[in-house]
Order: C-alpha cells, then sequence, then structure tokens
C-alpha cells in the first residue's frame, strides 16, 4: 500500500501564484481590448473596474507567494511525474495557441478580412508582426 502525502509543496503553490499573475496581466490586457472596442460606453468605469480586479489578482498572487513560504518543498516521485506531463502538455497546448493565432492572422489578412480578429487593438507583437 502506497503512502501519499497531504501537504501541498511549495512549489505548487508557487506555480498556482504564477499563474495568478498571468491572468492578472494577460486578462486586464485583455479586458482593456474589449473595453476599448465598446467606442465610448461606459469605458471609464469598466476601465476602473477592470485594472480593480487585476490588482485584486495580482494581490492574490503576492499573497500566495507569501505563504508558499511557510510549506515545504518535499514532492513525491509521482507528483514529480505528474508536474512533469502537466508541464509538457501546458506548453504544447500554449505553443498550438499561439500557432492558431497566427495563422488566424495569416488567413485574415490573405482574404482581407482583417475584421475576423481582434489582436491588431491589443499590444500584441503578433498582431502588429502581419502587414495587412
Amino acid at each position: 500500500m502506497t503512502q501519499t502525502s497531504r501537504t501541498i509543496p511549495s512549489a505548487a503553490v508557487r506555480g498556482t501564484a504564477s499563474g495568478v499573475f498571468f491572468m492578472a496581466f494577460f486578462g486586464t490586457l485583455w479586458a482593456y481590448t474589449g473595453i476599448m472596442g465598446l467606442q465610448g460606453w461606459g469605458v471609464p468605469l469598466l476601465l476602473v473596474i477592470a485594472v480593480a480586479i487585476g490588482i485584486a489578482l495580482f494581490i492574490g498572487g503576492v499573497s500566495l507567494i507569501r505563504a508558499s513560504r511557510e510549506l515545504t518543498n518535499q514532492v513525491s516521485k509521482t507528483d514529480l511525474r505528474r508536474g512533469k506531463r502537466t508541464r509538457f502538455w501546458f506548453n504544447i497546448i500554449f505553443a498550438a495557441e499561439g500557432l492558431a493565432i497566427a495563422i488566424t492572422i495569416i488567413v485574415s489578412n490573405a482574404t482581407r478580412h482583417s475584421e475576423l480578429y481582434y489582436c491588431r487593438c491589443s499590444f500584441s507583437p503578433i498582431g502588429s508582426s502581419f502587414p495587412s
């Protein structure tokens, strides 16, 4: 019979915190892009709300980092293998998303329908890389 640990390793909490930081930054950026697409209707209030949510997420990430200092970093071999597999598939999916965005931009520009994507309005380096 195998014994499993009920303690969450600090690396797992720090990984979650990095996801929260990622969500805070890019979520706020995408909210800004969407709000600017409204072309004026309620923009100031919505921008304040989006930034407030982003700040709240950032504060949550900082609190996770601080809380992780009190945890041990003992990881079982099973958890280590699962973590490597999860990171591998995360990277594959992330790369596929980037490739899908690039293909969408290329096809939209080739068919002269750049209104089909919204990257050009964001600060995305991909959106500005492909001329229309």
